[in-house]
């Protein structure tokens, strides 16, 4: 029903559109829109006022006097000079290589540019991995001048994180040795699983 209704609609809005659209044409001056009753007042006041019709037509001389006292000008900025990047310009672009990028070792694209007071995920495992090996030579004190962060933050990295450490029991028995050689291993999975020292 409403694809009905909406065709009658279209086509009374467009019966005779020609002949609408140059009877507007036709006419020399387009009519302006109604005015409020307080709006129409004020403005026959203003135009009863010579003065201020005067002053409408009236070129200002001191005014004009003003604008060609004003003059403009322009300097560029200075140039930013920075080593790691060169020119501004050259800065903004967008990148020239579109070739394929190859899959990192950590599987994602490395900031070169990392800012005071940040680490990378390399520079945090290489962290941890200082720190277990020497835990007195690499303490809080060695990473916060090393890496340049926040003391708080180097003792709770130390303190709360740690790399992943996969432990596997031996076997004590000859007999447990002889079993898990005959029954197939499922999975690694499983192996580590049944690895895991039980609390």
């Amino acid at each position: 029903m409403g694809m009905v209704t909406s065709r009658i609609h279209r086509a009374a809005g467009r019966f005779n559109v020609e002949n609408r659209a140059e009877r507007v044409l036709a006419k020399s001056k387009p009519e302006a829109a109604p005015k409020h009753p307080t709006t129409e007042k004020y403005l026959q006041e203003l135009w009863k006022d010579n003065e201020s019709k005067e002053s409408l037509t009236k070129k200002n001389q001191q005014l004009d006097g003003f604008l060609k006292d004003v003059y403009v000008t322009s300097h560029d900025p200075p140039s930013i000079k920075n080593p790691k990047f060169g020119k501004p310009s050259e800065r903004d672009r967008m990148p020239q290589f579109r070739g394929t990028v190859e899959d990192t070792e950590l599987g994602y694209a490395e900031s070169e540019v990392v800012a005071e007071g940040k680490l990378t995920l390399r520079q945090t495992m290489q962290l941890l991995a200082d720190f277990k090996t020497d835990s007195q030579k690499n303490d809080a004190a060695a990473v916060v001048a090393k890496y340049k962060i926040q003391a708080s933050t180097a003792d709770n990295i130390l303190t709360y994180f740690g790399s992943l450490n996969v432990m596997i029991n031996e076997p004590k028995d000859r007999q447990e040795k002889l079993l898990q050689k005959q029954v197939p291993k499922p999975s690694t999975v499983v192996e580590i699983e049944e690895g895991i020292p039980k609390k």
